[in-house]
């Protein structure tokens, strides 16, 4: 089993840090401070390291310090023995740049699963509250760091089904030539779509059972977590589907059928999660399903994700936190990072399960000197 460590952080212009260095420690990094001080976005450079993209937000701009032109986020690793350096370069004039030992990746997909990495925030609620596309991308994103492959089909799929909407609403086209038309997109989205939906499919046959035992191993409770996997393809007659809504699609001027519209529901003891569960529960279910990622994915890759615990105290009451170091502390050897505004309690609990951590203490976008904080 492959170990990511990541050793070394340098941040440039990115977001409210001028200039920023950490190293950091192999099993369990604490990020300690005040609310506003920068914790997240040091998470989040860590994060865009593995994506080429920001967890928080799809602008790139964002992410470069006011009234600047560029900013970057470098991070050194070790892999087997490896050492790996990856630059994340960003422009307001131009595409960002991402590189691998000093070499720019011709396409950033390339890059996808080369630094596995799960992330887990409080923005997660988000998955049970939001519409489906924000179920959907934790979906694609799952099982586009596992598969180069099905991030290549996911790829063809959006850009097919661009091309198809566009021609819906282009209204020039006569009867026959728009018929003719739609018919070669629809062979394309049959075969890139029946693809993504077997693997959804299987995903989730392999996943539920590792999700299940997680959130009960974790919330002490003799609950029955489900997940259930919605789409309107059926194994086979996706090109029927296409061909059955043309009509539709003509008046709504876009594809009103497909795997784009594929959603996950949450249940728990056989209730719809957001309507019945406590805040408790739906925090409970989250975490199982992020940490489920994480065994997922360390099983396809054989790699040990990087793990990431953003503002870890908001998700979590004391025993719900105790329960989730302890099943961290037995379960994986992954490099993690967490961020906390309580300085004192969850390394206590570190310190409780016998976890090896090392305290990062921030202030004012610094880091604060070891011999200097407080004990």
């Amino acid at each position: 089993m492959s170990r990511i460590t990541l050793h070394k952080l340098q941040l440039f212009q990115f977001k409210n840090y001028d200039a920023f260095e950490a190293h950091f420690g192999p099993r369990v990094n604490c990020l300690l401070g005040k609310n506003g001080i920068g914790k997240t976005n040091i998470l989040d450079a860590i994060y865009s390291l593995s994506f080429c993209k920001s967890y928080f937000s799809h602008t790139d701009s964002f992410s470069i310090q006011d009234e600047k032109e560029q900013g970057a986020a470098n991070g050194e690793y070790e892999m087997e023995g490896e050492p790996i350096k990856i630059s994340y370069a960003l422009f307001r004039d131009k595409k960002k740049q991402v590189s691998k030992n000093g070499k720019a990746y011709d396409r950033l997909s390339e890059h996808i699963g080369v630094l596995p990495l799960v992330m887990v925030t409080p923005n997660d609620i988000d998955l049970i509250r939001e519409a489906n596309d924000v179920r959907r991308r934790w979906l694609d994103q799952t099982l586009s760091q596992t598969s180069s492959e099905y991030l290549r089909l996911l790829i063809q799929f959006n850009h097919t089904l661009d091309q198809r909407n566009a021609v819906l609403k282009n209204s020039r086209y006569g009867k026959s030539e728009l018929a003719e038309i739609i018919s070669i997109y629809n062979e394309q989205l049959n075969f890139s779509g029946t693809q993504i939906f077997l693997a959804r499919k299987s995903f989730f046959e392999s996943f539920s059972p590792v999700f299940e035992s997680i959130y009960n191993e974790i919330s002490q409770a003799e609950e029955r977590p489900v997940l259930r996997y919605e789409s309107e393809v059926n194994e086979g007659n996706y090109l029927s589907l296409l061909e059955a809504s043309l009509e539709k699609d003509k008046y709504a001027e876009r594809t009103t059928k497909g795997i784009q519209k594929d959603d996950i529901i949450f249940e728990l003891q056989g209730k719809i999660l957001k309507k019945f569960a406590s805040q408790g529960q739906q925090k409970t279910f989250l975490l199982a399903l992020k940490l489920a990622q994480l065994e997922y994915t360390k099983g396809i890759l054989n790699k040990s994700p990087l793990l990431i615990l953003d503002d870890i105290s908001e998700k979590l009451d004391d025993n719900r936190l105790r329960s989730l170091l302890q099943w961290l502390h037995e379960n994986t050897n992954s490099q993690i990072f967490l961020s906390d505004t309580d300085i004192e309690k969850t390394p206590r609990m570190l310190a409780e399960v016998g976890m090896d951590f090392q305290p990062i203490s921030l202030q004012n976008n610094f880091i604060i000197p070891a011999e200097t904080q407080q004990p």
